[in-house]
């Protein structure tokens, strides 16, 4: 992708979210690809629900939506109708002006895309949390609107240019289903290692850890199941996240005495450096960024595939399958049991993410996607 020489590239950035500077998730990664583009100056029109604060910046900010109305339906509803004003509001404004790239997220960019394909300016499209559409069964339930549909985010997939995702288990998905490589690019995540670091402090007591939204799609049942199965009875297994009211009764429904919910903490990594294994039994990430500032603390990875975290067997963690807790119980039990190994996989965990998964890496990635 190439830009006119000696003027500065000009973007517009989309983003249906509030962008928040103290936010993790999707407004992190929002901030760290501008950060990217303001470094290597780019002038960026970001359209948003929030602001990023830079000479290179002009924020068009929208705090209250018509999705506002709607806001007491299922988030389902109210998200996409967010989506759907979004790409529709920006779409609008491209047809008065010029850039050289657009730049949008999964599910929200099926009007801005169709519009700069007719202005012939090329679009990048995020992929951030899931896979193929088609290997998603949620895409295949039928709502009615403003829920947006799989031909509107097919549409997505075949006008952009290029399509971001964050793990190279997520790339083969779209890979498997006849997109090229040349057009989809693991771009990955990172984390702060300042924040999230390793420390060699000793460790009182054996601790595995569930990190992230305590839900079914992340794995929370089997990853519970796991750890009666390993019987480890002078051991601890915490939560850390949210519980959906729907499931708070049925998480908490014969728990052992050793199994301790932390909720949201604002300060994660305190309580991360003081474990020694990470448990995701998920069935659907882009690129599980609560792993990767385990990792980053040193833990030991038990996850799935799907979960787009780069297992080394052995190395910095293990895979496992979703539903065989047996065999996941079976690793945890080995490495309890074998502490010259944990301390070797825990420094091999932190030196990975501190190499390959850091946030300066993760924007120069990004920034090599506009080009190819």
């Amino acid at each position: 992708m190439k830009f006119k020489k000696n003027k500065p590239p000009k973007i517009l950035y989309v983003y249906s979210g509030k962008a928040k500077s103290d936010s993790g998730g999707l407004d992190l990664v929002v901030r760290q690809q501008i950060q990217a583009l303001v470094e290597n100056g780019f002038l960026i029109t970001f359209i948003s629900r929030g602001k990023y604060e830079s000479q290179n910046v002009k924020n068009i900010t929208f705090k209250v939506t018509p999705a506002n109305v709607i806001s007491f339906l299922p988030a389902r509803y109210y998200y996409h109708a967010q989506h759907r004003f979004f790409s529709f509001i920006s779409g609008i404004y491209l047809i008065f002006k010029r850039f050289d790239l657009v730049i949008g997220w999964q599910l929200q960019s099926n009007f801005l895309f169709k519009v700069a394909k007719n202005k012939s300016i090329r679009c990048i499209l995020n992929c951030p949390v899931t896979h193929f559409a088609f290997e998603n069964k949620a895409f295949k339930k039928h709502f009615l609107w403003p829920h947006i549909n799989v031909n509107s985010l097919k549409n997505e997939y075949q006008i952009s240019h290029r399509i971001l995702v964050a793990s190279d288990f997520a790339k083969s998905t779209f890979i498997r289903n006849n997109f090229s490589p040349q057009k989809v690019i693991s771009i990955g995540r990172g984390a702060d290692i300042k924040r999230f670091s390793f420390s060699k402090k000793k460790q009182e007591i054996f601790r595995v850890i569930f990190f992230g939204r305590a839900s079914e799609r992340k794995g929370i049942f089997q990853a519970l199941a796991a750890w009666k199965a390993a019987a480890i009875e002078n051991g601890e297994f915490l939560i850390i996240g949210a519980i959906p009211k729907e499931l708070s009764r049925e998480i908490q429904l014969n728990l052992p005495a050793n199994v301790k919910i932390l909720g949201h903490l604002n300060q994660p990594e305190k309580v991360l450096k003081k474990c020694s294994i990470q448990i995701l039994p998920t069935r659907m990430e882009g690129l599980a960024k609560s792993l990767i500032e385990g990792a980053a603390c040193g833990l030991i990875t038990l996850t799935t595939l799907e979960s787009g975290f780069p297992v080394i067997e052995g190395v910095n963690g293990y895979y496992i399958k979703r539903e065989n807790v047996i065999h996941a119980a079976k690793i945890i039990r080995m490495l309890y049991e074998n502490k010259p190994l944990r301390e070797i996989m825990s420094l091999n965990s932190a030196k990975y993410v501190k190499k390959e998964l850091n946030w300066n890496l993760f924007r120069t990635r990004f920034i090599k996607s506009l080009a190819h």
